[in-house]
């Protein structure tokens, strides 16, 4: 499920960033999202960060080279 906020990560894992924290601040004010909702979104997000800060990586890492079939 998208919930508006994303988190790139490196392909090696060794940094990231957010992308669209003013979406999700957007869809906040637009009451898309309440501010309990939102506080679990930006909460999931920096638990994944902090994850990954101790070297863990919370999925499956086959998928970093996943690429769609093209007919």
């Amino acid at each position: 499920m998208d919930e508006t906020l994303d988190l790139l990560v490196a392909a090696d894992f060794s940094s990231w960033e957010r992308k669209d924290g003013d979406e999700l601040q957007l869809a906040l004010e637009m009451g898309v999202y309440d501010q309990p909702e939102t506080q679990r979104i930006l909460d999931s997000c920096v638990a994944v960060e902090n994850a990954l800060e101790r070297g863990e990586i919370l999925w499956d890492r086959s998928w970093r080279d996943w690429r769609p079939h093209v007919d």
